[in-house]
């Protein structure tokens, strides 16, 4: 069971890092979002007072991309803090919806569960 909660934080760290990253960097480069439309994490931003357009959001599309593939980095190596920073990744994350939010909510649940089995382990 604890494979299979790894596999799938790794595979939400993987999709998500790549896919921020990918559209921050096509969004500085082009102006533009991959899509028809911005989706609804669009509207979450704009109340925050962040046009989503700007270079601003695009800039955070980029860190967050690189955030995520610092997760990834740490879960595969098995790093100490790597469920920590799991956890902090997804918690800033869970406005990007819909999938965004889909994939924290598993790094959340997955890097909880985890968490807590480690710590039974060094008890």
């Amino acid at each position: 069971m604890r494979n299979v909660m790894r596999l799938l934080l790794i595979f939400a760290s993987a999709l998500q890092g790549m896919w921020m990253l990918a559209d921050g960097i096509h969004a500085l480069r082009s102006g533009l979002y991959y899509g028809p439309r911005l989706g609804p994490w669009a509207a979450i931003v704009s109340r925050a007072g962040i046009d989503p357009t700007s270079t601003t959001m695009m800039w955070i599309f980029v860190t967050f991309g690189v955030l995520w593939l610092v997760v990834l980095a740490l879960v595969v190596a098995r790093a100490r803090h790597a469920m920590t920073v799991a956890l902090l990744a997804a918690i800033i994350t869970l406005w990007f919806l819909p999938i965004g939010t889909l994939l924290s909510a598993m790094t959340i649940a997955c890097a909880l569960l985890l968490s807590r089995g480690e710590t039974t382990e060094r008890t």
